[in-house]
């Protein structure tokens, strides 16, 4: 029996009723994260047969990345607001048609513009549908290992980042990038529907949130809708760091490739650092949750975000192949680090009840 809202849930019902599945949804939610991210997280792979192909500049090119992240941005919280109305199941599934949509349609373009259709709208609506519910769902499920569970969540689109740049590399380079982009972009659906079986909605009132640190605000019980959490200025606080964090990362996402080609390194060695970057921020998001938990999540933050700074410095005095190397270790294991303190800072101030939308 589900304990009333603002009731403790009983020892008897987490053992019984949500541990033995609770981890098999991390799980699931792992490897959904890992297969959605192939595409975006390995842009700069495309970047340059793109701008081969189909013409224009850079700053054009550019154009259609800074577009998906502001659509997959945009809708995240409607489909936020789904997962915490429907559940997570119908949400990612629609997503994972709307991203194979997107990345067939994109395999078949003709000219620039489309792109910024096929995939700087439709692929990222479908986007928008996986990290950020995933990511509230799993808040859900936990309340004292909240901070571990969303690492592991998060890690998913690093363990993406691993793999499929050089998959990228290679396919783009067999078969061109069109038909690359059409066997990465189905991806997500075929792993989403396998998966779906086992990804359950969290339960939403496990509780209040845990005690504050000294000097935070006791939020201990807050289960607050969206409206409630905007007129609160932690939010935007919170919203501002998110922001200026994704900026930093899609913009090593989008030109890292890019950059070190114009350098000299070789595409296959330029797809490494792309790897590189998503698996140490496994280790990073892994380190960030462990920091958190020793020192608090704002000093964390702050180590990691001084990292990241040291990392875009290094990369301005990048010009060998072998400077880009730590970079993108220091950049991933920064990244990493801050990324999952984001969900587990708003679950704290806000509660979650309503994370999806408020996420």
């Amino acid at each position: 029996m589900r304990p009333q809202i603002g009731e403790l849930p009983t020892r008897h019902v987490r053992r019984s009723g949500e541990t033995p599945s609770r981890w098999t949804v991390i799980a699931i939610s792992v490897l959904v994260g890992a297969a959605t991210f192939g595409i975006p997280n390995s842009f700069g792979i495309f970047f340059k047969p793109i701008q081969a192909d189909l013409g224009g500049s850079r700053t054009i090119v550019s154009g259609v990345a800074s577009l998906y992240i502001f659509v997959h941005s945009a809708v995240a919280v409607f489909w936020g607001w789904c997962t915490d109305r429907y559940g997570i199941r119908p949400v990612v599934l629609v997503g994972g048609v709307l991203m194979a949509t997107g990345a067939l349609l994109t395999s078949r373009i003709g000219e620039l513009g489309q792109l910024y259709l096929t995939y700087g709208v439709v692929f990222a609506l479908g986007a928008g549908a996986v990290y950020v519910p995933l990511m509230s769902n799993a808040s859900g499920w936990f309340e004292g290992r909240r901070g571990l569970a969303l690492g592991m969540v998060a890690s998913g689109a690093g363990l993406g980042t691993i793999f499929f740049p050089p998959i990228a590399e290679r396919l783009v380079s067999l078969y061109g990038w069109r038909a690359a982009f059409a066997i990465i972009g189905i991806l997500p659906l075929v792993v989403i529907i396998a998966g779906l079986p086992f990804l359950r909605t969290g339960p939403r009132n496990a509780g209040p949130a845990p005690s504050p640190r000294a000097g935070q605000e006791d939020t201990s019980g807050l289960q607050m809708s969206l409206g409630q959490a905007i007129r609160r200025r932690a939010f935007w606080v919170v919203f501002a760091m998110y922001v200026l964090g994704f900026l930093c990362l899609h913009m090593v996402y989008v030109h890292l490739v890019p950059r070190a080609t114009d350098a000299g390194v070789a595409s296959e060695a330029a797809a490494v650092l792309v790897s590189l970057v998503g698996g140490f921020s496994i280790v990073g998001k892994l380190a960030g949750g462990a920091l958190a938990a020793r020192i608090g999540g704002r000093l964390a933050f702050i180590a990691v975000m001084l990292l990241q700074s040291a990392a875009f410095v290094w990369l301005v005095l990048s010009y060998q192949t072998w400077m880009f190397f730590p970079f993108a270790i220091a950049f991933g294991i920064s990244y990493g680090g801050w990324m999952p303190l984001i969900p587990a800072l708003a679950a704290q101030l806000f509660g979650a009840r309503h994370l999806g939308a408020v996420f």
